[in-house]
């Protein structure tokens, strides 16, 4: 049994983790046993998430003065939850859940908060699929440096070209001495 004490530092836990965040998301991870929820949570620390497993009635106080999140997980809070939060790339941490979900059958999605933004199960899914950040910013890099390219291989082109004809000329002329 949860003491008085360890419930509000429960309660005031999840409010800093929900206050550091870009992400969270709602999870059902019972059924897992222990190996697979450790190996879950050092992915999950890897990529700078977190998960916390806490009872409704605490999340719900937790989550009193953030209408946004008590909003968006009320109508998911319905039997045992875990959040996931993610303080770095949520991209990269729902990409981790949705792996979880196919490897496991009991582990259960149900929804999320992203920038204030409420995400289904679906959202998520689709959220999981996106490329990682560093993917995203390489090919931006590649689209504005391709024209770039383009010019410059351009500009490059017309000195060869003026040299190779300079060869040929000179050569036709050598042949015709």
């Amino acid at each position: 049994m949860l003491t008085r004490l360890s419930k509000e530092n429960q309660i005031q836990k999840l409010k800093e983790n929900f206050s550091k965040s870009k992400a969270s998301f709602l999870v059902n991870c019972m059924g897992l046993n222990v190996e697979q929820m450790t190996d879950f949570r050092k992915k999950l620390k890897q990529n700078k998430g977190n998960i916390q497993i806490i009872r409704n009635t605490l999340s719900l106080k937790a989550m009193e003065k953030e209408e946004n999140l008590k909003e968006a997980y009320t109508s998911f809070m319905k039997g045992p939850n875990a959040f996931v939060i993610a303080y770095g790339e949520p991209a990269k941490i729902a990409q981790l859940i949705h792996e979880m979900k196919e490897e496991n059958e009991f582990f259960q999605i149900k929804g999320g908060v992203l920038e204030g933004e409420i995400l289904t199960k679906e959202d998520i899914g689709i959220l999981a699929k996106l490329p990682s950040e560093e993917v995203l910013k390489s090919q931006l890099l590649g689209l504005l440096s391709a024209p770039l390219m383009k010019f410059l291989l351009t500009v490059k082109e017309v000195p060869q070209s003026f040299v190779r004809l300079l060869s040929a000329k000179k050569e036709n002329l050598e042949k015709s001495n």
